[in-house]
């Protein structure tokens, strides 16, 4: 096809890979909204999440590039950032909570402490509470006493627990079996008898409270099950604990049922590592919901358990996202995650509720002449189905081109394919959900066509015969060469022999 006849083609829509039906045991009915709080190099870390009595977000989190521990709260439409603290150092978590008065608390490390800062209303207050271990393991709960406790690695990796009694920091051991505990969880019952989930000793391990001292128990005996594990407590007050099966990369879930005084344990999770980072809670009706990183998809996921069903959907996709994640639900039980955007070195917040939503994607397989374009449906919100269809042009143009919609009772991921582009051209493209009541759109992207067509993929498996063949021919020229070499040798020293025997004969 001549240039001329190229550049007026007619781009042809092609539905390969048209549609792909989410799983059925995955709604995908909740609508996300991510959004930017806070931005800088190494920000965003570490973060912890809190949701006080009028649904405002209460969020702490490390600025690592300026050695910082910051505080961000929903102030009217926007968001009020502090910073708290400049240590010399800082590492490891940071561990926030509300007193009865709304106000904000959180624990955290400077690479050899355990540090207190709280707000009285006006001005941050900073306290040293211990020694702790180096890589800053802890978890903040307030008690209905109105006093905070702090659970911790202290200096040796031994866990501890502080207590504020109103003038003073009481510490205490909480067991010195562990060679160093790590990803600490605490929470409060009723009568403010502390319940903790941490990992040590390469196993999942939970201790609590009792009239007589600590009760400490391996929850779960598996090598390596425990990572990033977080703890609550149902209306019964038996535990619920969420973790990480790091030997076999799966998001778990055990909940202690009092009845048959043993643990139940469920896998939430298998594909794709799931798991690395845990945000978790239990709503009014014991249901949990978990927060998590998953790692072959660098994307923030989310579940919760409905019935006996857990349903999984992804919250945000758009670069390396979901690291430090954390989650808390406001009064009318909806989720919201404060996490990590390694792409862009940003602190992220994620609402969720319950509307229509569809979600654009990045192009995919972009050629000189083809792209292939994707989209979500990611909540039908109030509407039983509605149609799904794309809607592109060339940039600077005035009218969109649109595609043949295709119908969905349920959460849909689309993939079309547009034909006949013309190269060295930028298209934009949105995902468009319909109804009879309503019409949505996603965000407008855009790619861009190359001139020079992107090469084909190298013939791997010629290219291993041939180094393997060069490599044979290497091998037998090396073992020829030092045959040849030795028999060179042994001549050379047969004609010194017969040299020196002439000369020495009478």
């Amino acid at each position: 096809m001549s240039k001329r006849a190229l550049r007026f083609a007619i781009p042809v829509v092609l539905m390969v890979f048209a549609t792909v039906q989410v799983p059925a045991h995955v709604s995908g009915q909740l609508a996300w909204f991510p959004i930017v709080v806070d931005q800088g190099a190494y920000l965003g870390t570490h973060t912890s999440l809190a949701i006080d009595s009028a649904g405002r977000a209460h969020v702490s989190y490390l600025d690592e590039g300026n050695v910082s521990l910051k505080y961000a709260v929903q102030d009217g439409s926007g968001w009020r950032i502090d910073t708290v603290d400049r240590p010399q150092y800082i590492t490891g978590d940071t561990s926030i909570a509300l007193d009865r008065a709304g106000l904000p608390h959180i624990a955290y490390f400077d690479g050899g402490h355990l540090r207190y800062a709280s707000f009285d209303g006006r001005r941050w207050n900073v306290t040293v509470v211990d020694l702790a271990y180096p890589e800053g393991t802890g978890s903040l709960a307030f008690g209905r006493d109105g006093f905070p406790r702090i659970a911790y690695a202290w200096y040796t990796g031994t866990l501890r627990l502080a207590r504020w009694d109103g003038s003073a920091w009481i510490r205490g051991t909480v067991e010195t079996t562990t060679f160093v505990a790590r990803y600490v969880s605490l929470t409060l019952d009723p009568i403010d008898r502390a319940y903790i989930s941490y990992f040590g000793n390469g196993n999942l391990r939970y201790a609590t409270q009792g009239d007589a001292g600590w009760y400490l128990e391996v929850v779960d005996p598996q090598s390596d099950a425990g990572w990033f594990s977080r703890i609550a407590l149902n209306d019964r007050g038996w535990p619920r604990i969420a973790y990480q099966d790091h030997a076999h990369g799966d998001l778990r879930f055990v909940s202690w049922d009092g009845l048959t005084r043993s643990w139940v344990y469920e896998t939430v999770d298998s594909q794709g590592e799931p798991g690395w980072d845990i945000g978790f809670a239990l709503d009014a009706s014991d249901t949990p919901h978990i927060s998590y990183y998953e790692r072959f998809s660098a994307d923030l996921r989310y579940a919760r358990k409905v019935d006996d069903t857990w349903e999984r959907e992804t919250v945000d996709s758009i670069g390396t996202v979901g690291w430090y994640t954390s989650l808390a639900l406001n009064r009318t039980g909806f989720p919201f995650i404060s996490y990590y955007d390694s792409s862009r070195d940003a602190l992220r917040f994620a609402s969720a509720g319950i509307e229509f939503q569809v979600r654009t994607d990045a192009a995919e397989a972009v050629r000189t002449d083809r792209a292939i374009l994707r989209g979500d449906l990611m909540c039908l919100g109030p509407f039983p189905r509605a149609n799904v269809s794309f809607e592109w042009r060339s940039a600077g143009s005035s009218t969109w081109n649109r595609t043949s919609p295709v119908q969905t009772a349920g959460p849909l991921t689309q993939k079309l394919t547009l034909t006949n582009l013309t190269p060295n051209t930028t298209y934009e493209y949105r995902i468009v959900g319909e109804t009879p009541q309503s019409t949505v759109y996603g965000e407008v992207l855009q790619f861009y066509t190359p001139t020079v067509p992107v090469p084909p993929e190298p013939p791997y498996l010629l290219i291993e015969i041939v180094v393997i063949i060069a490599a044979a021919l290497a091998v037998a020229t090396f073992l020829v060469g030092r045959v040849a070499w030795k028999e060179r040798a042994r001549r050379a020293a047969l004609r010194r022999k017969m040299t020196r025997d002439k000369v020495l004969r009478p």
